[in-house]
C-alpha cells in the first residue's frame, strides 16, 4: 500500500504468486518429510509467521511487529536462524556447535536485512514503517550493517569452528554485502547472493 506500483503489480499477478506459494510450500513439505517428519510443524509455523509479518495495520492494529525499529532487521535475522536451526538440529548426528553457528546466521541476515531497507525508504517513510535507513539515511545503515558483519566474523573467530566451509561463507556473506552496498538497488542481490555463496561453501568442504 505504500508502494501503489507494487500493490497494483501484486493485484495483477495475485493468482499466479499464490500458485508460486502453494507450489514453495509443496517442495517443502517434501522437503521436510525426507530430513525428518517433525519438521512438517515448520510449515503452518511459517505460514502464520509470514502472514503476522506482512498483515496491513487495522483500526484496532496500527503498529506491525516490522514497523518497530529494529525488529523487522532481528525478526529476520531470528526467523533464518531459527528455520536452519530445527533443520541442522534433524539432519545433523551432531550439534556442539550449532549455537554458535545460528549466532552468525542471525547477525548476517539481520545486517543483509537492514541493507535491503534501504531500497525501500520512501515507501517505509510514508506509511510509518521505522527502520535504520529511515531515520539516519544510507551512509549511517551502511555502518550499522557493517558493524553487525563485524560482530558476525568476531563471533565466528572467537568461538565458531573455523573450518574451510565455514570460512567462505561468513567472509564472503560480509564482503560481498559491503561490496553489494554500493550499489544502487540492493534488495534483490542481497537476497540472491546467499544461495550462491552457500553453494561454493558446500563445494570447498
Amino acid at each position: 500500500m505504500a508502494d501503489p506500483e507494487r500493490e497494483a503489480w501484486v493485484d495483477r499477478h495475485r493468482t499466479r504468486l499464490l500458485v508460486l506459494a502453494a507450489m514453495l510450500c509443496a517442495v517443502a513439505f517434501f522437503l521436510a518429510l525426507a530430513i525428518n517428519a517433525w519438521l512438517e510443524l515448520l510449515l503452518p509455523a511459517g505460514i502464520m509467521a509470514v502472514v503476522i509479518y506482512g498483515s496491513r495495520p487495522s483500526e484496532s492494529r496500527r503498529t506491525r511487529p516490522k514497523d518497530v525499529l529494529l525488529a523487522k532487521n532481528l525478526l529476520t535475522g531470528l526467523a533464518y536462524a531459527t528455520l536452519v536451526a530445527a533443520v541442522l538440529w534433524a539432519a545433523l548426528p551432531e550439534t556442539a556447535s550449532l549455537w554458535i553457528a545460528l549466532g552468525v546466521v542471525a547477525l548476517l541476515v539481520s545486517a543483509d536485512a537492514m541493507l535491503s531497507d534501504i531500497d525501500d525508504r520512501p515507501s517505509d517513510a510514508s506509511f510509518g514503517t521505522k527502520t535504520v535507513p529511515v531515520l539516519v539515511g544510507r551512509r549511517w545503515a551502511t555502518l550499522s550493517s557493517a558493524l553487525l558483519y563485524a560482530a558476525a566474523i568476531a563471533l565466528w573467530l572467537v568461538l565458531g569452528q573455523r573450518d574451510v566451509e565455514s570460512a567462505v561463507f561468513a567472509l564472503a556473506m560480509v564482503f560481498s554485502g559491503l561490496t553489494l552496498a554500493l550499489l544502487r538497488r540492493l534488495r534483490t542481490p542481497i537476497d540472491l547472493r546467499a544461495g550462491v555463496i552457500g553453494l561454493l561453501a558446500l563445494l570447498l568442504a
